[in-house]
């Protein structure tokens, strides 16, 4: 089994002996991996403060330096960024100087840091409004942050949508207008509203931290939201039959009657 299969999370052995975790409550450690386990699960996004966190084990955390707030819902695991960029710059040389040699790999790697100094800098030469793409980050592609390839760009709300979904995704949004997905997207935000459909996407990869990709993460959005649509429309003149046992279904079965 894979770990996109069955994913997980690494806790070192040297959190034991490391100066930051000692003197720490069971509370706070108990806090720590649960809270490890949902960072992880929407990296690179900070993630929102889950509602079972109590206040003192957190405070613990914050002060150790183990935990790093960010304003008053979300937060970070302190060194995750640096960890995981590590391993993925690391999976990603290797596998570059297995596939094209040691000095394109060496190459592909400079251009990867100086894309990535261009994104957090955008003053020192990249594009104005670039947005911050971690070395190494596997995205398919980056079609958000170059020149649009469609007629219309999407409304500006529903592209910052698209960039999260990026960010929790860790794949290229490469959808445009016409497309299922795009189409989707920019329904939902314009039927429930940007906030309401920011907040959805990150609850929905805090219940499912595994591998996903726009599409799982569009979609699994939209059928919440939308229990009970269907793809086909019901036939013109037809609507609800109190009487259909497979209409009833739908609601959740008939209602107890005495």
């Amino acid at each position: 089994m894979t770990a996109q299969e069955d994913p997980y999370v690494r806790v070192y052995y040297r959190a034991l002996t490391d100066q930051k975790f000692c003197g720490l409550s069971s509370s706070a450690w108990g806090h720590w991996v649960r809270l490890l386990v949902v960072a992880d699960g929407l990296y690179p996004a900070p993630a929102p403060l889950p509602r079972w966190v109590e206040d003192a084990p957190l405070t613990e955390l914050v002060a150790a330096g183990i935990v790093d707030r960010e304003g008053l819902d979300y937060y970070r695991i302190h060194g995750m960024k640096a960890e995981r960029e590590g391993r993925i710059d690391a999976a990603t040389f290797a596998a570059d100087v297995k596939h094209h040699g040691r000095p394109e790999a060496e190459r592909r790697r400079a251009e990867r840091m100086r894309a990535h100094a261009d994104a957090v800098h955008p003053d020192a030469g990249a594009a104005p409004g670039a947005a911050e793409v971690p070395p190494g980050l596997p995205l398919r592609s980056s079609p958000l942050l170059s020149a649009p390839l469609q007629s219309e760009p999407p409304p500006a709300d529903a592209h910052d949508v698209m960039l999260l979904v990026e960010r929790l995704t860790t794949y290229g949004f490469d959808y445009r207008q016409g497309h299922r997905v795009y189409d989707t997207l920019v329904k939902d935000c314009e039927v429930h509203g940007v906030p309401k459909i920011v907040a959805e996407y990150q609850r929905f990869r805090i219940e499912n931290p595994g591998p996903m990709d726009p599409p799982q993460l569009v979609f699994g959005v939209h059928k919440a939201l939308h229990p009970f649509g269907s793809s086909k429309p019901p036939a013109k003149g037809k609507g609800f039959n109190p009487t259909s046992d497979e209409a009833w279904e739908a609601f959740g079965g008939r209602p107890d009657v005495a």
